[in-house]
This record gives structure tokens, sequence and C-alpha cells, in this order.
């Protein structure tokens, strides 16, 4: 009889939009909600006790930003390092979170780091165009996607259609 009355207490919160009479999560408090938001959600969500899911979550549906990164007093310094190691290990150097780093990186514009990019040299250059971008791939020990890119970039035709193409019309016969 007792889980009727439950069941039943249950049914009639709902219709008006009201929380479970004996809900199986921790609902949140005011305290809580302005914590979300003032520091990396994994530190938040150690003070507060609760998941780092909740927390991510929570912040999410009640629109409340990361700004974490706007906390940290960014030197020129710390700018230049952006981009040139993980934003994990940036953080760790800079006592940040990795979501810090990567907040700040993309507000500034500034492309993830890839250990496996390296800048075009002008000798690098100079080959693109003048030998087919497969060669020049192997040659540069870069991917065929990299040279067309770059050539692209550089506004320089493909050496295959340098070649003059052999006459392939059939001829009358002499």
């Amino acid at each position: 009889m007792l889980i009727r009355e439950v069941k039943e207490i249950t049914r009639r919160r709902r219709a008006p939009g009201l929380p479970p009479a004996r809900p199986k999560y921790r609902l949140w408090s005011d305290e809580e909600l302005r914590a979300l938001g003032t520091g990396p959600d994994r530190e938040i969500a150690f003070k507060l006790g609760r998941s780092l899911a909740s927390v991510q979550v929570k912040r999410s549906r009640v629109r409340i930003g990361l700004e974490v990164s706007a906390l940290h007093d960014w030197t020129d310094r710390d700018v230049k390092l952006l981009g040139t190691m993980t934003d994990e290990r940036l953080g760790r150097r800079l006592g940040l979170s990795g979501e810090a780093v990567f907040a700040q990186r993309q507000k500034l514009k500034i492309a993830s780091f890839n250990p496996a990019w390296r800048p075009w040299t002008d000798k690098e250059r100079s080959l693109v165009g003048k030998v087919p971008d497969q060669e020049a791939a192997e040659l540069l020990g870069r991917s065929l996607g990299g040279v067309r890119k770059a050539r692209y970039e550089m506004e320089v035709k493909d050496a295959v259609l340098l070649v003059p193409q052999m006459d392939r019309s059939p001829r009358a016969p002499s």
C-alpha cells in the first residue's frame, strides 16, 4: 500500500512540474550555482562533492560560460606559449586547467599544437610546381595533400599540367 502512495504522489507532483518527492539526486543550492564557472570544472566538482560530469552539464544547462581563463592574468610570455605545446601540458605549467588554456587559445585564434607540422622552407617552396605533386611529396617527405595545399596557396600550376601532352588523335596513314 505504501508503494502505491509513493507512485501516486510522484505522479501528482510531475503534473505541475514540481521536483520528485524523494529525488535520487541532490538538488543544486543557490551557493553551488554561484560557484559554477568561477574555476575549472574539475576543481568546482571536488569542492562541491559532485561529479565532473554533473558540474559540466549543470553549467551548460544554466548557460554559464567557462570564465576560468578570465581569472588568469595572461602575460605576453604566457600568450607566446599558446600553441607551442598541448593545452594540458601548458595548463600544468601555468597552474591552469587544459580547458582554460584551450579557451584562451580559441579566443586569440591561435592554432593548436601539432608536432607533425613544420614550416615550409624556401628550398621546398622552389620545388613545388616544378615536378609533379606526388614526386614533390616523396622528395620533401610531406603528404600529397600538403604539397597540393602549398601549391594552391602559392598559386602555382601543377607540373603535370605544364608537361606537353602527346597528341593521341588518330592519324591518317601516310
